[in-house]
């Protein structure tokens, strides 16, 4: 009886621990490193621009990748072109600027640079995506670009809507988490994560 008591609370304890933990375990990031190119994922593309431009500004790279087809917007053009113009506002030189223009999703994202890196001869990246975005990006990407000798860095914005420690006291985060979630399940079941 005593057991079958422990071993209830203990499965609550780790439920409890998962849920709790499960905004967490997205954010994963990592320093930057002196790169080839700074590759920007769309989607809240605005904040993932300025930071690329910091990077960029601090040296971490000369170019700027920027990727995203999407026009769903209050701009209402696709992304690349949304963060080429806030590049460009803040003096970043447009030959130090490419779009990737085509992409609708994370894994276009990775196949269509990686098509890009390999046709420019770019030997190193760093991913700039956000917070929430960056396990899965990185799930993908890291599949995307095995055995291209492709150097990936991934470095992640923070989203100033998203708490990953308390995920779950917000609607919207709420529905981050789970939509992030249910992505990884999709795309673990399509064969495009590692």
């Amino acid at each position: 009886m005593k057991l079958t008591i422990f071993r209830k609370i203990l499965f609550v304890v780790i439920i409890m621990f998962l849920i709790l933990n499960a905004g967490n375990f997205l954010t994963v990031g990592e320093k930057p490193l002196k790169s080839d190119v700074i590759i920007v994922l769309g989607g809240s593309s605005i904040p993932k621009a300025d930071y690329s431009i910091k990077l960029y500004n601090e040296g971490n790279s000369n170019m700027l990748l920027f990727s995203g087809g999407n026009t769903d917007n209050k701009y209402g053009e696709k992304e690349a072109e949304v963060m080429e113009k806030e590049a460009i506002y803040f003096n970043i030189p447009r030959e130090n600027i490419m779009l990737e223009d085509k992409s609708i999703s994370t894994y276009e994202n990775a196949m269509f640079t990686k098509k890009i890196l390999i046709e420019h001869g770019f030997k190193s990246a760093i991913i700039v995506t956000s917070n929430y975005h960056m396990r899965r990006s990185r799930l993908v990407f890291n599949k995307t670009f095995k055995n291209t000798g492709i150097k990936l860095t991934f470095c992640s914005v923070e989203d100033t809507e998203f708490n990953p420690k308390w995920w779950f006291t917000k609607y919207h985060s709420i529905n981050i988490v789970l939509s992030e979630y249910a992505k990884i399940v999709g795309y673990f079941l399509k064969g495009r994560l590692v």
